[in-house]
Order: structure tokens, then sequence, then C-alpha cells
């Protein structure tokens, strides 16, 4: 039976999500996942842009502002079965369900990104290896369990 969740913390240092903002480059984690997934990169940075989005729905992305708009209030209210209570890491099925829900990516594309977007945390020394051999063994599993399409 696969493991559906990978405890994987925000970063290894006190700064949290302040430091993952200054280490963390949407565009260059598309091009590595692009290139990790061969994914088209269009497709990479949906995934980027819809992790950043549900980073903002939590309250943990680094540009987080306390005074919330209208919008992300209504979509913390149409994601709520997605958002949960304790953030103190990404249930990586939560994230997995929201990126499927609100882009066109496949179950496959989304498992794939997930990992290898770790795996470029790991790149920028954001997270520790173990960190994507953990996620790079759970999307595997979950591979497995997925119909092919």
């Amino acid at each position: 039976m696969a493991n559906n969740s990978v405890d994987v913390p925000f970063s290894t240092d006190d700064e949290g999500p302040y430091l993952n903002a200054l280490l963390y480059d949407s565009e260059e984690a598309a091009r590595y996942i692009s290139e990790r997934t061969e994914a088209p990169l269009e497709r990479s940075r949906a995934f980027v842009n819809a992790c950043n989005e549900y980073e903002i729905l939590l309250g943990t992305a680094p540009t987080y502002d306390e005074d919330d708009t209208e919008e992300i209030a209504q979509a913390r209210i149409d994601h709520a079965d997605l958002l949960p209570s304790d953030i103190d890491y990404i249930d990586y099925n939560f994230l997995r369900a929201y990126v499927e829900r609100t882009t066109d990516l496949t179950s496959v594309d989304v498992v794939n990104m997930i990992a290898e977007n770790i795996g470029y945390y790991v790149k920028q020394k954001i997270m520790e290896p173990e960190a994507y051999e953990d996620t790079r063994e759970w999307a595997d599993e979950i591979m497995i369990t997925i119909p092919t399409q």
C-alpha cells in the first residue's frame, strides 16, 4: 500500500517560507521541472503557478498578505476540502488534488512534477536530499496506482 503523505518541512532554516522566496525562482523551477519530466515548459509553468496559488490559499506563501482579497477568500471557500488546518507541511495529496482541479495536467504529470519540484528545492539547498528521495518514492508508488490515460 502506498504511503499517501510525505512529511517534508517547508525549509530546514528558521526563516521558513521567507528564505524560500529568496532561493526559489518560479521560472527556473519550471525549466528544471520541464527538463526532468520532459513536459513542455508551459505545462511546468502551469504546475508552478498552481503550487504558488495553493501556498497563497494556505497562507504560507512568502508574498502572503494578511489582508485577503475577496478573490482569495472565495478561493479558500471553493477549495476548503483541500486546505488542511495543520500547515506544518504540505500534504502532497491535497496539493495534487488542487493542481489537478485547477489545471489540465494529468495525474501522472502532477505526481512527477511534485517530485521534481522538490528536486529543485534540494538543488537550491532549501531542502535536504532525503526530501527528494522520499518524494520521488511517494510519486513512484502513486503512479503505479494511476490508470493509464
